[in-house]
């Protein structure tokens, strides 16, 4: 199998099934059909990224061999911090050049090898979120979410997940029309993120 790394800002890609992009917040509970409002400010700090590091925080040889490696603060020595798993694939933060933020995940290992990842500047994470997206077996896309450190829980119209080490994952129904989900801050003001259309994959 080919390996795969995908790096964008402010864009969405989708190959084989994952779907990555930045998307911006916007005050109320917004609703999918709601147009864009005024994008809020919640702040970029990625408190995971300022815990000690552990066996799990070290990113895969096969990744550090591609060009996204350029992007990280330090190729040589990443300050990567593991911040969850989702369908089978590892997801770390990392720091960035220039004051940007990394999410990459990667799953398998050698010719099954797979990866991808997306950059953002710290300014763009305050207004919203770093989100990937894969279709689930029944159907649905299941969001791995990165997020700042005021961000406490995310929810769609499948149910609601907490913030744990700035990622949540949750399920969001695939109905072929813009999807947004609902975060909350730390002192209960509800935010919309609006993660445009989600939609299976052809053949998948």
């Amino acid at each position: 199998m080919t390996r795969k790394l995908f790096t964008l800002s402010g864009a969405v890609a989708l190959i084989g099934g994952l779907t990555l992009a930045v998307a911006s917040f916007s005050p109320g509970n917004a609703a999918p059909s709601a147009p864009p409002a005024p994008g809020a400010n919640l702040g970029s700090a990625v408190s995971a990224l300022n815990r000690g590091a552990a066996a799990a925080d070290t990113l895969p040889a096969e990744l550090m061999a591609l060009p996204v490696a350029a992007r990280f603060e330090s190729a040589a020595t990443p300050r990567a911090r593991k911040v969850g798993e989702s369908l089978g694939r590892t997801y770390w933060v990392v720091p960035g050049q220039r004051g940007e933020v990394c999410l990459v995940a990667a799953s398998g290992s050698g010719e099954t090898f797979e990866s991808a990842g997306t950059c953002t500047d710290r300014s763009q994470l305050a207004r919203g979120g770093i989100w990937f997206s894969e279709t689930t077996a029944s159907g649905d896309q299941q969001v791995s979410l990165l997020v700042p450190d005021s961000v406490t829980s995310v929810r769609s119209a499948r149910g609601s997940a907490s913030v744990s080490g700035n990622f949540a994952v949750v399920d969001v129904p695939s109905t072929g029309g813009a999807a947004a989900l609902t975060v909350t801050d730390v002192s209960g003001a509800a935010y919309g993120l609006d993660l445009g259309n989600l939609t299976s994959p052809a053949g998948s």
